[in-house]
C-alpha cells in the first residue's frame, strides 16, 4: 500500500449470510512487502473477499501476493488488531466506495453502527454513542438547553437523503437526560457528557449495535476514529453521508501546550494532530 492517497485495503469472510471484516489497512503503508496472517472462522463453506477502496486521486497503489490458505494456527497476528469479542464494540460491514468531519472521508456504510444521530427535524446537530438498547451517551453542551419534544434519536444512519431501510427514529423518554453534575457551562467542555434514555428499546441488526465502555487501558499513542454529520470545514457545509477521520490520541502534557494549562483537565481526552487538517467541526459533538 503505497502513495500519497492510497485508499483501504480490506479482507472479508463470507458465510453467505453473514459477511465479517477480518482485516483493514488505510493510508501510506510504505513500499515493502508485509507479510499478514489472519485466523479464519471455521464454517462449512465461505469466501475470503479482499476488497481495494480508492483513494482520492491514482497516486496510491495497493497490491497482494502469494495469498494461501493452510490449517492451524496463525503463528503472527494482523497489523491491525480483531475487533472485541462479545455483543458490544464490533463494526458493521460494508463494501461502497470511499469519497470526502475536517481531512476525512465517507464512512463505509454499518462501519460505525453505534453511531447515534441527534436530529432537529431532519437536520442533524449533534451524534453520539449507542451504548445499550436503551442508552446513549453524548456531550452535555447538546443537551443542555433544547427543548427535547422536538428532537428525535436515530440510530442506523449513513446517508441522510436516503431511506436504506436500517434506520430506527426513537424519542427521548420523560425526564430522560442525565447530564454530569459538575458539567458547567461557563467551563465548556469540562465533565461535557450526557446519558440520553430513550422512550423504547433499539432493536440490534448488523447496522446498529452498541460500543463498549473503555476498561481503563491507556490508550496515548494509539490512534482512534472520530466521524459525525458536522461540518466538512468550519463554517461550512453539512454532509448527508456519515464522515470518518482517523487521528493519534495524544497526551494531556501535549493538549496543554496546545491549548494552555487551565482549558485542560484530567477528565478530558485529547486527539489529533500538532500541524491540523483533521478534526471534527460543528455538528460532529457527541
Amino acid at each position: 500500500m503505497y502513495g500519497a492517497s492510497t485508499g483501504s485495503l480490506i479482507v472479508y469472510q463470507n458465510m453467505g449470510s453473514q459477511l465479517m471484516e477480518l482485516f483493514k489497512k488505510s493510508g501510506e503503508q510504505g513500499n515493502q512487502w508485509k507479510k499478514v496472517e489472519l485466523q479464519i472462522n471455521n464454517g462449512s463453506r465461505y469466501s475470503v473477499v479482499f476488497s481495494g477502496v480508492t483513494g482520492s486521486s491514482y497516486q496510491g497503489d495497493i497490491a497482494l501476493d502469494e495469498i494461501s490458505i493452510t490449517s492451524g494456527q496463525c503463528s503472527g497476528s494482523p497489523g491491525t488488531p480483531k475487533p472485541p469479542s462479545g455483543s458490544c464494540g464490533q463494526k458493521g460491514y460494508g463494501l461502497s466506495d470511499f469519497a470526502r468531519i475536517v481531512g476525512g472521508q465517507e464512512a463505509t456504510p454499518g462501519e460505525w453502527p453505534w453511531q447515534v444521530a441527534l436530529l432537529r427535524g431532519t437536520s442533524p446537530f449533534c451524534g453520539g454513542s449507542l451504548v445499550s438498547n436503551q442508552y446513549v451517551i453524548t456531550a452535555a453542551h447538546c443537551v443542555r438547553s433544547t427543548d427535547w419534544n422536538s428532537v428525535t434519536i436515530r440510530v442506523g444512519e449513513h446517508d441522510m437523503r436516503v431511506n436504506e431501510g436500517h434506520e430506527q427514529d426513537i424519542s427521548i423518554a420523560r425526564n430522560g437526560i442525565t447530564v454530569h453534575p459538575q458539567y458547567n457551562q461557563l467551563t465548556q467542555y469540562n465533565n461535557d457528557i450526557a446519558v440520553i434514555r430513550l422512550s423504547r428499546s433499539v432493536q440490534f441488526t448488523q447496522r446498529i449495535k452498541p460500543v463498549c465502555f473503555n476498561s481503563g487501558i491507556d490508550f496515548t499513542g494509539q490512534r482512534c476514529y472520530i466521524s459525525g454529520w458536522g461540518r466538512l470545514q468550519s463554517g461550512g457545509s453539512t454532509p448527508n453521508v456519515l464522515q470518518e477521520a482517523q487521528v493519534p490520541i495524544v497526551t494531556p502534557q501535549q493538549c496543554k501546550e496546545s491549548y494552555g494549562s487551565s482549558s485542560i483537565t484530567d477528565r478530558m481526552l485529547c486527539a489529533g494532530y500538532s500541524q491540523g487538517g483533521t478534526d471534527t467541526c460543528q455538528g460532529d459533538s457527541g
